[in-house]
């Protein structure tokens, strides 16, 4: 089993821990002056991940009719090797997670929502998998509600 520490802006960090195709996440810490937002949604939107690797995501995260939404989209693909997979979850700083897998190919991953909490952020991200090892990474901006 390999560990991965991914430190995430101004967020915390997440341990990824890969082994027999399971990914967890944990170490998340509430940004600084969440406490502070006010009740009203703000932030969220869609945040163009970095090259890595050959592959790109735009990685998105917004509100709407009581519930947070995540999705992301594939604007390129790098060597994909005989294994190929991305993960995309959808966390919270009270430690709720959902999270979808989908292949290297699919230019559009949906289909990720939780209940809208008030005083919670969120944010989405995906980890990109070829042969077992991490090659690329991506987060959406921080949602707070």
């Amino acid at each position: 089993m390999s560990k991965t520490t991914v430190l995430r802006r101004g967020l915390g960090k997440a341990t990824l821990v890969l082994g027999a195709g399971v990914l967890a996440t944990a170490g998340f810490a509430t940004p600084a002056g969440a406490a502070a937002t006010s009740v009203s949604d703000t932030g969220g939107g869609c945040a163009a991940g970095s090259e890595q690797n050959g592959f790109r995501y735009d990685v998105c995260v917004s509100t709407g009719s009581g519930r947070v939404y995540s999705d992301t989209y594939l604007k390129s693909t790098g060597w994909q090797g005989s294994d190929c997979n991305v993960r995309i979850t959808l966390t919270s700083n009270n430690g709720d997670v959902v999270s979808n897998n989908g292949t290297c190919s699919n230019t559009h991953l949906i289909n990720l929502s939780a209940a809208k909490q008030s005083g919670r952020w969120y944010q989405s991200f995906i980890v990109v998998t070829v042969n077992g090892s991490v090659v690329n990474y991506s987060y959406s901006p921080v949602q707070y509600t």
